[in-house]
């Protein structure tokens, strides 16, 4: 299944008789969008003081009031039991995903929050923002600064928490690699370029994605770089499924699967998009995509793709 979004949610199944359906949304652009982890509820988020619940499944939604419209990223921890939310006025709510309400907002900077994640012990945030900083905070504790040194990088263009429990920042246009612990950068990439970053859950290294179309992967045992592959246009969205084998990017002008263990079996689907889509996420045999086509695939058989 592929559930394609942008103010209506369209849901599409390949093995079902049944014709698609869209569930309507009041979000008008949408930032981003994660996955629970029982892969049917989606969460989306964007140009709206509401962050919607939606059961692909049965249609259902349910609306959490946000205290401000405009939502920039989105996360979500292991457990599925927390989500972040980083706001264009530098706040970062957290949300109890049982109860569906805030228990805890952060705030340090006014600068926008420009991506988010959960630490390794699934409790604490860490967060990025548009003048650089990396703040951290938790349910049981405030907002501070990881380190002081951290805005002389650039502005925080994407971040993940790596398996070891180091934090990927991508800044201006490099990468850098930094020990949560010990306050210090253990390594430096430069792309001379913008790009975004996504880990992979299997073996844990590291996908970048850049302004210039280049997929690279980041092993940071040996800080070695290795280029998967070049499309025509920005990489402007990386997602990978559970079992770390097929990568989804997308850029202006369509959407590629690639499988890491058969190249021969990668996949270019074009279509006409108008704008870069912004977000992307792989979910089992789920693909949600914050843009106007329509994809329709079978993500367990990356052979059979159509476009609607």
């Amino acid at each position: 299944m592929l559930v394609s979004i942008d103010k209506t949610v369209h849901v599409w199944e390949i093995d079902q008789s049944e014709p698609s359906y869209k569930i309507e949304s009041p979000i008008k652009i949408i930032s981003s969008a994660v996955f629970h982890k029982d892969c049917r509820k989606l969460y989306v988020c964007g140009n709206s003081d509401i962050l919607f619940e939606i059961d692909v499944y049965t249609r259902a939604k349910k609306g959490c009031k946000l205290p401000e419209s405009d939502i920039r990223c989105i996360s979500i921890n292991n457990e599925s039991n927390f989500i972040a939310l980083g706001t264009s006025t530098g706040n970062i709510h957290i949300i109890d995903v049982k109860e569906f309400n805030i228990v805890k907002t952060l705030s340090k900077y006014k600068f926008a929050i420009t991506s988010i994640d959960f630490l390794k012990d699934q409790k604490s945030v860490i967060a990025g923002d548009s003048s650089g900083h990396l703040i951290t905070g938790s349910v049981d504790e405030d907002a501070r600064d990881y380190a002081e040194f951290t805005s002389l990088r650039g502005p925080v263009l994407s971040l993940c928490t790596l398996e070891n429990g180091d934090v990927a920042a991508f800044q201006s246009k490099s990468l850098y690699i930094y020990d949560m612990y010990h306050q210090e950068i253990l390594d430096v990439q430069d792309f001379g370029q913008s790009a975004i970053i996504k880990i992979n859950p299997i073996g844990g290294n590291l996908l970048v994605g850049t302004n210039n179309g280049k997929l690279f992967e980041y092993n940071q045992s040996d800080k070695s770089l290795i280029k998967i592959t070049k499309v025509s246009h920005a990489i402007s969205a990386i997602a990978v499924n559970p079992d770390g084998v097929i990568i989804a990017i997308a850029y202006l002008g369509g959407l590629s699967l690639l499988n890491l263990q058969d190249p021969s079996a990668n996949i270019d689907v074009p279509c006409n998009h108008k704008e870069f889509i912004t977000c992307l996420v792989y979910q089992h045999n789920f693909i949600a995509i914050p843009d106007d086509a329509i994809f329709e695939t079978d993500t367990t058989n990356p052979s059979q793709i159509w476009i609607s």
